[in-house]
């Protein structure tokens, strides 16, 4: 089982249903939804999407999902 973190936005309609299909399908797969964000999350919040990095990465002071 591979840890996995899907990561999305709330105002990408065309991202935010796979995203949850995603989170569903995959074992160990973490859900981070950005709110008031497009498509560019990283860019736009690049201190949040960072974090949510760090904080899942197993092993490594993270946990295995992020809720």
């Amino acid at each position: 089982m591979v840890p996995t973190l899907v990561v999305v936005n709330d105002e990408d309609d065309h991202c935010l249903q796979p995203g949850i299909l995603l989170k569903m399908m995959i074992p160990a797969c973490g859900l981070s939804v950005f709110p008031r964000t497009g498509h560019t999350l990283n860019l736009e919040e690049p201190a949040a999407f960072n974090a949510a990095c760090r904080v899942h990465r197993p092993g490594r002071g993270g946990t295995m999902a992020i809720a």
